[in-house]
């Protein structure tokens, strides 16, 4: 996500982050039961991605395409998992499945021009069915235009009053008592509720308008936001990686959900967590929300290092934290239990 804090305010997170690495390398006791069961089937869906990830990574395609045909028996999907399975019929041809991510993309609003790369498919198909009802239901263009505005918003107060704190604290508060009418009215937006958006000069698709919700509302605790967003994980509307992004770096106070295996300072990659014990409660944590394990995960961002121009979304991004310009002392003590990437 792209920063868009203040100094200020991006040096209270720092201070955040760091105390939070700290206790990732110290003597922490992660307690398990804080973090609510997640329902089997959703725990499936996500376990049956990483499968296709994994698979992918190891240009194992039919078998990606296979595991992405059992999540989404479980559930639609979501955009990341969704775009990989769509390209993955480049490589391993499979018509019905091809239409079947085609019309996913489609009734959440992505453009046709998305569509010209797959040359196979046949546009009227996909088109006539719902095309006078494209959007509706699915796709909630109020919930749309309030989470554009939040942004909006959220970009002009802290223009204008970067230093002032208070005045950037009472304007967050007045959008999330907004946002939290909607979830009331709407319920969670997923995409199922305010759709996906076209990235066109990059051939791409985006959750563009969630990621301006979660970029606005991780820039400062909002309470019981964990809490709604651990519920839209556990009903299959919200990727765990986003959820553990907020509780890494904001949720400090609820339980931990350890998704930041590898911290870049000065061009040097460190492990975070290099302790067996640690490593296994952490690994514990990350499958109670659904999320790959550590090794898994450096699996996936060593591919993306390899393979920068890959055209797959992993769920990489937030697997690595820049230090760089940390205070030494600060630095020293975060990484004297990591060991060289």
């Amino acid at each position: 996500m792209k920063n868009t804090l203040s100094y200020p305010h991006r040096l209270i997170n720092a201070l955040k982050l760091m105390f939070f690495i700290s206790s990732l390398t110290g003597n922490t006791t992660w307690v398990i039961g804080q973090i609510p069961s997640m329902p089997p089937n959703i725990l499936q869906y996500h376990q049956s991605i990483n499968l296709a990830e994994l698979a992918i990574i190891n240009d194992n395609y039919t078998e990606a395409i296979t595991q992405y045909k059992n999540a989404f028996n479980i559930l639609p999907g979501f955009l990341p998992d969704r775009y990989n399975a769509i390209l993955l019929t480049k490589q391993k041809y499979d018509a019905e499945f091809l239409y079947d991510c085609a019309d996913y993309f489609f009734q959440r609003g992505v453009c046709l021009e998305f569509f010209a790369q797959f040359p196979e498919l046949n546009l009227d198909i996909v088109t006539r069915p719902r095309n006078a009802q494209r959007f509706k239901p699915l796709r909630n263009m109020a919930f749309v235009h309030l989470i554009d505005s939040i942004y909006a918003v959220n970009m002009q107060i802290r223009d204008v009053t970067p230093f002032d704190q208070d005045k950037i604290a009472q304007s967050d508060a007045a959008n999330y008592a907004v946002f939290k009418k909607y979830i009331a009215r709407y319920g969670f937006p997923s995409e199922d509720i305010i759709g996906t958006d076209c990235e066109i000069e990059k051939n791409q698709v985006t959750s563009r308008v969630l990621l301006h919700l979660l970029n606005h509302f991780s820039q400062g605790i909002q309470v019981g936001l964990d809490s709604i967003l651990i519920d839209a994980v556990s009903t299959g509307k919200l990727k765990p990686e986003y959820y553990a992004d907020y509780i890494n770096f904001y949720g400090i106070k609820t339980a931990f959900v350890p998704n930041t295996p590898v911290a870049v300072v000065n061009n040097e990659k460190y492990i975070l967590i290099a302790n067996d014990s640690l490593m296994a409660d952490e690994n514990q944590l990350r499958a109670k929300v659904g999320l790959s394990s550590v090794q898994e995960q450096l699996l996936k961002i060593r591919f993306r290092e390899k393979f920068p121009q890959s055209p797959y979304m992993l769920p990489v991004t937030r697997g690595i934290i820049n230090l760089t310009g940390f205070p030494e002392e600060v630095l020293k003590k975060i990484l004297e239990k990591g060991q060289k990437y």
